[in-house]
């Protein structure tokens, strides 16, 4: 079977083109899972009919020999023109599943007591990721202290079930379907691969894109009481660049939280909005 990168559009998630294996090269896909990095890296044509979907934040599908299908959202793209005359695009990529650290912000609470699969459920509500495969292995409760988001939120419920997780795509209809399993755990993983070509030792790996957010939750230092401000800051020119369309065609904001650097207990809900705006500003 021929290995084709399909290239997908950020916005509405649909497959635009594909990119054939005679048509890329220097392809390398590296996986540290305890490091939170799986990222792949290519070299195809700049001056081709597919060239011009190749754009930051754009996403790519390529296969993935465990699970079918593994999607990428590209960092950086650079072009560059060869001694021969030649034009190529080099291309830096990571996989969208780490995006769910962005997809919304799960504030501090204490679940019900309930399955991984409900567990998983409610965690990827509004995230664009559906359950999947989910083992059974009883009920757990979960005490969330501080604002997390749901990637991190995936990887604790695993944990706590000793689960396996797992991230996995799907392309139906020319759209993207994506999954999160939990299985049972196999043997043990050293915590670092790499396929699809070879290493690419020596490389520096560049990104200019995968910092960005529109929506910034500032937490202020805890007070005397143990109480804490927080300020949810907006910028919707950034969504309509960056954001990706929901099934319902509204575009989600990428989020994240800031915590500034201030033992000040007494910062007033003023200082705070001040703060956090200035910090999405850095982020967009």
């Amino acid at each position: 079977m021929q290995s084709l990168i399909h290239l997908t559009d950020k916005q509405s998630g649909l497959v635009v083109d594909y990119i054939s294996e005679k048509n890329y090269w220097n392809d390398v896909r590296t996986i540290e899972l305890q490091n939170n990095r799986d990222t792949f890296d290519f070299t195809t044509f700049s001056d081709r009919s597919f060239s011009k979907h190749i754009a930051d934040q754009n996403r790519i599908v390529i296969p993935d020999r465990k699970v079918g299908y593994a999607e990428f959202i590209i960092d950086e793209h650079k072009q560059a023109l060869n001694s021969n005359g030649s034009h190529h695009i080099t291309v830096w990529s990571s996989a969208s599943y780490l995006r769910l650290k962005k997809a919304k912000i799960i504030n501090p609470k204490t679940t019900g007591t309930d399955t991984a699969a409900k567990h998983v459920d409610d965690t990827l509500i509004d995230t664009g990721w559906k359950r999947g495969k989910i083992a059974h292995t009883g009920l757990r409760t979960f005490v969330i202290e501080e604002h997390t988001n749901p990637y991190a939120f995936l990887k604790r419920i695993a944990s706590e079930f000793n689960l396996e997780l797992q991230f996995r795509i799907a392309i139906q209809n020319g759209e993207i379907v994506r999954y999160v399993d939990m299985l049972e755990r196999v043997g043990r993983w050293r915590g670092f691969e790499a396929a699809f070509g070879y290493n690419l030792l020596g490389i520096e790996r560049k990104s200019t894109s995968s910092g960005v957010v529109t929506a910034l939750l500032g937490v202020s230092p805890a007070d005397t009481d143990g109480n804490v401000k927080t300020s949810l800051k907006y910028d919707y020119q950034a969504l309509q660049r960056w954001g990706m369309k929901d099934s319902n065609g509204q575009l989600k904001h990428l989020y994240a939280v800031y915590y500034p650097q201030s033992t000040d207990q007494e910062m007033t809900q003023e200082r705070l909005d001040t703060l956090t705006e200035n910090e999405l500003e850095k982020r967009v």
